[in-house]
């Protein structure tokens, strides 16, 4: 399922705007701010809008086929409420670590929602779980005073781990038993199923947790005077930041070599190509043009390892 193929009135395709993006241009007012973190099918993010027509709504999600789905059940709930255009909502396609880290400032977020995040229930699979210490301290650090966190689970293991992870993350703790009543799709499984106690967390913002700005990261681009496809060769960097180069493509009549990389660092996994190309007197090595990724320490590593390869 691509994205073209869907209504993208409402899809917000965040390469095309400065990061931090400024929310009150996007939605060309300023109105209180809330997050869906993992919006599934959207059941919950359309209420949210339609019930609030004086806050902004934003989504968060990564699997793109639920985001198509979501756009079209907006759609058509738009077409039933011909009077409500929705104005107030924006989809984003992104991992929410980095949307939170990349896209927002301190202090910008009223409340945020997650319904039946993935529990990882496996032991050794806790390190993929959200709402981890360290990220509930970057949310912190993302809300206003007094803004809340509300995530719903039906795994109560999950549930007291979200608890201990959040004792010294600047929060007033609240749970509770509740019957949900969300109906989103997993909601709906999990009562198919005959499960009718869910478990819900409330999480208060009592004192501000500070946060490291985000680094500003400069791409080089190198120059080279000779370049040997023939000699050329790369190592792979394994570590914190992973570089791992996957092909080269090389033509020599055009004078240029495309190289497929992956990055792998602890906010982001991006894969991008980078391009040497003879221009004029010298080689140049540089991000290849038309790629939507952030510039960050490992995409700036990795043209470095190329230039230190090309150049030998």
């Amino acid at each position: 399922m691509r994205l073209k193929n869907w209504p993208l009135t409402w899809f917000l395709f965040h390469f095309q705007h400065q990061h931090p993006i400024n929310w009150e241009t996007i939605f060309n007012r300023n109105a209180p701010l809330d997050v869906e973190i993992g919006f599934g099918t959207g059941e919950l993010l359309i209420v949210l809008a339609e019930k609030n027509p004086n806050r902004n709504i934003i989504g968060i999600e990564k699997n793109t086929e639920r985001i198509c789905k979501t756009l079209l059940a907006i759609k058509k709930r738009q077409q039933l409420l011909s009077h409500f255009s929705f104005n107030n909502l924006r989809i984003l396609e992104i991992d929410a670590t980095l949307a939170l880290k990349r896209l927002f400032i301190p202090y910008s977020i009223n409340s945020v929602y997650s319904l039946f995040p993935c529990p990882w229930p496996k032991t050794a699979h806790e390190k993929h779980r959200l709402f981890s210490n360290k990220f509930l301290k970057l949310l912190n650090n993302r809300l206003k005073n007094n803004g809340m966190i509300k995530i719903i689970t039906d795994f109560h293991p999950y549930s007291r781990w979200i608890k201990e992870q959040a004792k010294d993350c600047g929060f007033s703790i609240k749970s509770k038993i509740t019957s949900a009543g969300y109906n989103t799709k997993f909601e709906q499984k999990w009562r198919q199923e005959g499960k009718k106690i869910f478990y819900e967390i409330r999480l208060i913002k009592t004192r501000h947790i500070e946060q490291p700005n985000m680094e500003k990261v400069m791409l080089r681009v190198y120059q080279i005077k000779e370049f040997d496809a023939q000699k050329f060769l790369l190592k792979n960097k394994t570590g914190e930041i992973s570089v791992i180069f996957k092909e080269m493509i090389y033509d020599n009549n055009r004078q240029k070599a495309l190289i497929r990389t992956v990055v792998s660092e602890p906010e982001v996994t991006q894969h991008f190509w980078i391009a040497i190309e003879k221009k004029k007197k010298y080689w140049h090595i540089y991000k290849a043009h038309g790629q939507n990724i952030f510039p960050t320490k490992g995409i700036a590593l990795a043209l470095e390892m190329v230039y230190n390869a090309a150049k030998k």
